[in-house]
């Protein structure tokens, strides 16, 4: 395993990793949030650091159950279980989207029960009419104005610029990643490329891509993996837990591509 593998692997396999918990103890700000479709470009540009949540280690949802039924999803049972417990008392905010109702019960219960300073919901339209469109816009709008009050800054212009360039490049960084995985004899599994998406998600921008650059540069030139008796695509909304596909690979698949939240449809437009 490479060097940046090793440090994007670690960072994934907890909640915390040694990044963000030098960008906190700094007293810098980290706003968590649940769904791709949340700008986290603008929250980059305000000075925080956006953090996708998840749940990972979570071994029981006894204080979760109190308030999500099991009708609702396992993901947010376990998120709202570890926020009682103050697992996520690094949050300065949180920010939700009417995604799916299990999201939007977990947003109700934490702007209620958790006392997280800066708390957001942004209203996500399901179509792509200009009208939505518009009123995505408006809410885009409303969600800076409630950061910068919060934060009492102005996010400039120049700043969301400078936001979506690292963004995108982070994006394009991965996308390369991808690419190496369409040959015969990957030089990297699907578990160890999940573990480098949700790595992303929860340490500066910055420092990502440097590790995604040195990753793609280690990579190169190196041995393919070979004993692997199917090529596996796996579609699912939110997985975070690289395990699963580790499980998968051991028994000789091995996944090349993939249709999710901590994937594709985070790096794909």
């Amino acid at each position: 395993m490479s060097t940046a593998l090793e440090q994007l692997t670690q960072a994934a396999s907890g909640i915390r990793n040694p990044l963000l918990d030098q960008w906190t103890g700094e007293g810098k700000k980290v706003i968590g949030y649940f769904c791709t479709y949340i700008p986290e470009e603008i929250i980059t540009a305000a000075g925080a650091m956006p953090f996708r949540m998840r749940a990972i280690g979570s071994t029981q949802t006894t204080l979760g159950d109190s308030y999500l039924s099991y009708y609702n999803c396992s993901f947010t049972r376990h998120c709202l279980d570890l926020a009682f417990r103050g697992t996520f008392d690094f949050l300065e905010g949180i920010v939700g989207q009417p995604s799916c109702d299990h999201i939007r019960r977990i947003y109700d219960v934490w702007k209620a029960k958790i006392n997280t300073p800066f708390i957001h919901f942004i209203k996500v339209p399901r179509k792509t009419a200009e009208e939505a469109k518009d009123w995505y816009k408006a809410e885009i709008v409303k969600f800076r104005e409630a950061l910068e009050n919060h934060l009492g800054i102005k996010i400039t212009d120049d700043q969301l610029r400078e936001a979506n360039r690292t963004t995108n490049e982070s994006r394009r960084l991965l996308r390369s990643l991808y690419e190496l995985r369409k040959v015969e004899k990957p030089p990297i599994t699907g578990a160890e490329t999940l573990s480098v998406v949700i790595a992303g998600t929860a340490m500066p921008r910055d420092q990502y891509n440097q590790l995604l650059r040195q990753l793609l540069g280690e990579l190169k030139g190196g041995n393919g993996k070979q004993e692997y008796k199917a090529r596996l695509m796996v579609v699912s909304p939110i997985l975070d837990n690289p395990a699963y596909l580790k499980v998968m690979e051991d028994a000789g698949g091995l996944v090349v591509s993939d249709y999710l939240c901590f994937g594709t449809r985070a790096i794909w437009d």
